[in-house]
């Protein structure tokens, strides 16, 4: 079973995008500041939120792209690459990952290029899904079998949603 809590900022990385649901790039001209506060950046320079845009752009085909998993893997090693990422082992044992490059954006891509390749080393990249709320599209691990919703408050909005939707027709056809 995935660990969900594992992937946190790459998931939320990847849920800055527009995804159709009627709210903006969270990166776009004007981010979104908590969110960019979540990824330790603030006073974002326009150069370092383009660069920010290019590692979720190219880690969005890793992540929610068609289930090949070649294509993702040469993606991944692909920014691996770019971004120079080296394994650290320090004296106890614990594995981390440096970037060769300089810079915010290099730093925090040290953090979510190791919990993508985890995705795709565990095979965990075939549980996450897409919340089916209407006004949500978040990326989340599918920890149960047929689970549609990224969280218990989606899932609640829809199911309050379809309540009401049920309750004013049966009131309308009752009158």
């Amino acid at each position: 079973m995935a660990n969900r809590e594992r992937y946190h900022l790459l998931l939320r990385l990847v849920d800055t995008r527009d995804a159709g649901t009627g709210f903006p790039d969270m990166l776009g001209p004007k981010p979104q500041l908590d969110r960019l506060a979540e990824f330790g950046l603030r006073d974002v320079q326009p150069s370092e939120l383009r660069r920010l845009r290019e590692l979720r752009d190219a880690l969005l085909p890793v992540v929610l792209g068609p289930d090949d998993a070649a294509a993702r893997t040469s993606r991944l090693n692909t920014l691996l690459r770019d971004y120079a990422l080296a394994p650290q082992l320090d004296n106890h044992g614990t594995l981390s990952f440096v970037s060769g490059r300089s810079g915010r954006i290099a730093g925090l891509a040290a953090q979510v290029l190791p919990q993508a390749i985890d995705l795709l080393r565990t095979g965990d990249v075939s549980l996450v899904n897409t919340c089916q709320a209407t006004d949500c599209a978040a990326p989340f691990i599918a920890a149960g079998r047929g689970r549609q919703y990224c969280s218990p408050r989606c899932s609640s909005r829809v199911r309050v949603r379809r309540f009401r939707s049920t309750t004013e027709r049966a009131g309308g056809e009752q009158k």
